[in-house]
């Protein structure tokens, strides 16, 4: 029987292995009854973005990622992107959709399906049994430290000491290995339901046309008006999710295909990640739907774009507290890449 982990625990299987323990020490102080704040009511439905660390015994792991979950629907998606001085960058995604006993893995495009059965796992059910381990500072925050020991090891969150119901950071502690996730967003809306449609690589069916051949892609329309807004807004971390897997999937730059419609360039990677009109996006259409920000505006989804250079790049999220690395997505001459600069 295939044992489940919840959450990104499940990634920290995809790194490096766990062992069978108990956990004894964890992130924070003492605190008496009379200290205790109210227990977090964590949501199950919501999106978030974050930096990952995982420190083992001879290597650190870092990483950036998302995580989409709407466990009254039965559906969960995380997606993320792991480095290391030992080993070559690894795209982790991970789809529960229990709602058709399903789950999915997805590690540098190879899909691994499970079947599954029941109810998914509630994401923060745990919470309901932890310990308050009092409140610290960490990165300058303050939090109150919930925690939870379990055989496989322990877990921890810390949430805002003036929104208990927000939580700001979350850790996983074994023998081998410590992990913290700091969340760098947080939205209680529920999730767009394309988060979660099943990726084309856990989908053997190939579309062909009536005579076995596959189709050519359809040629490039002339340059017509800016492209009308799409009937939706499409969400931010729905952007990053649409980028990021043609970053996965390493999608070449030709601007003579197309993949899924979408030109295989960098404005049809934008025009794509935005969900506006097929096969691209122009510069000059690019120009009138935009409006320029500054630096310390940028957040995912947003655009650094050098028309003179012919160059665009979707804004993922700063790696540094002076805001001078970020992750970005682009199509290049070396393909669809997700890079730090």
């Amino acid at each position: 029987m295939k044992r489940r982990v919840v959450g990104i625990s499940v990634l920290l299987l995809c790194v490096v292995p766990l062992l069978l323990c108990v956990v004894v020490g964890v992130v924070g102080v003492d605190a008496t009854e009379q200290d205790m704040p109210r227990r977090p009511m964590l949501p199950e439905v919501f999106s978030a973005g974050s930096l990952i660390t995982v420190t083992g015994r001879d290597e650190t792991i870092n990483g950036n990622g998302f995580i989409v979950s709407d466990t009254p629907s039965n559906r969960r998606y995380e997606m993320y992107s792991l480095d290391s001085d030992k080993h070559h960058k690894k795209g982790v995604s991970l789809l529960d959709r229990y709602d058709l006993h399903k789950s999915y893995e997805i590690v540098n495009g190879k899909c691994t399906p499970h079947e599954e059965k029941g109810q998914l796992p509630l994401f923060w059910g745990w919470v309901s049994n932890a310990i308050y381990n009092g409140t610290t500072s960490v990165n300058g925050y303050q939090v109150d430290v919930w925690t939870s020991i379990g055989k496989l090891g322990g877990l921890a969150v810390g949430v805002s000491s003036s929104d208990t119901n927000m939580p700001l950071f979350y850790w996983l502690f074994a023998p081998t290995q410590n992990t913290t996730v700091a969340f760098t967003s947080w939205s209680l809306n529920t999730p767009n339901k394309q988060f979660f449609d099943i990726p084309k690589e856990c989908d053997h069916r190939l579309e062909h046309d009536e005579d076995g051949s596959f189709p050519l892609p359809a040629p490039l329309p002339a340059p017509s008006a800016p492209p009308s807004p799409p009937p939706f807004c499409t969400v931010r971390y729905e952007m990053l999710a649409r980028s990021s897997l043609w970053a996965e999937l390493n999608i070449p730059f030709n601007q003579s295909a197309l993949h899924n419609g979408w030109r295989e360039d960098a404005y049809g990677l934008i025009s794509m990640a935005w969900n506006f009109g097929k096969p691209s996006v122009t510069p000059a259409e690019l120009a009138y739907i935009t409006i320029p920000i500054t630096k310390h505006q940028l957040t995912v989804g947003d655009i650094m774009w050098c028309p003179t250079d012919n160059l665009v790049v979707l804004f993922v999220e700063w790696t540094s507290f002076d805001r001078t690395e970020y992750v970005y997505v682009a199509n290049t001459l070396e393909g669809s890449v997700k890079k730090v600069s």
